[in-house]
């Protein structure tokens, strides 16, 4: 049996959620729910019985961005640190004019993986469960496994809109829900840096330098094609100073796991 013990309240929410899931009728309100319930669990995985790699760190990082979706002050954790680092480390390289510090800059280190981490929410709380109701097996999670696209879409559109301010004049870095080759990612834009509006001075308006790289992948497609695509030219929006159009999911008349956008 576990060691770790959450309150009956978020263990009921747990349950609550986990059926939307199972039942197919869960958008992201569910899967952020869940990741809240699920973050201390995930982060005391060790108690759980779940010590080995890779289990061990897909859970480290479950519970690191849902920490990042529960702080509207990001100040610190893994990912926050990662976007952080990579953003001011290419607005430096650019600043410089040195061409050698920008192609190590420019190149991208790692992006999560929105499938580890919707099987890390599911992994922690059937785990969880089962130590409370012997009914549940490992037949429960596969059964559920095949809504693991649909929880990674939900986890990278609850990430859209996220900040981090970045340090002295280097902007602040948002994220935004985007299509890259016909399937679902989260990336990292710069808006209002020192390096873009000294470009814009230089040119009388006409210049331009975005900063932007990928922070999340998805297994999800995009079959709506209302998102932005990764097309070079129209991957940013140049002209805007704020990151534009968010999305929410939900669910169509089919059932099917669709996004909109939000105003």
């Amino acid at each position: 049996m576990t060691a770790y013990v959450l309150s009956r309240k978020a263990r009921h929410s747990i349950e609550r959620n986990l059926r939307k899931v199972e039942d197919g009728s869960f958008t992201e309100r569910e899967v952020k729910e869940l990741m809240l319930d699920l973050r201390e669990l995930a982060r005391s995985h060790s108690s759980i019985g779940l010590k080995d790699a890779p289990f061990s760190n897909d859970l480290t990082e479950f519970a690191d961005i849902a920490d990042f979706l529960a702080h509207t002050n990001r100040t610190r954790g893994i990912f926050e640190n990662r976007i952080r680092e990579h953003a001011e480390g290419m607005a430096d390289a650019l600043q410089s004019n040195n061409e050698e510090y920008w192609s190590t800059a420019n190149k991208v280190k790692s992006v999560s993986n929105a499938k580890k981490l919707a099987q890390s929410l599911l992994i922690s709380a059937y785990v969880y469960l089962s130590s409370f109701d012997t009914k549940i097996s490992i037949d429960n999670f596969l059964k559920i496994h095949s809504k693991i696209d649909e929880i990674g879409l939900c986890i990278a559109s609850l990430l859209q809109d996220s900040v981090i301010r970045l340090k002295q004049d280097r902007g602040t870095a948002a994220l935004l829900l985007l299509s890259h080759r016909g399937f679902y990612r989260v990336y990292c834009q710069v808006f209002n840096s020192k390096v873009h509006t000294d470009a814009i001075t230089r040119t009388n308006g006409n210049g331009r330098i975005i900063i932007g790289f990928p922070v999340m992948v998805t297994t999800c497609p995009d079959n709506q094609n209302i998102v932005r695509p990764t097309n070079p030219d129209v991957l940013f929006d140049q002209r805007s100073a704020t990151p534009g159009t968010v999305f929410e999911t939900f669910r169509g008349v089919n059932g099917e796991l669709l996004l909109r956008p939000i105003s």
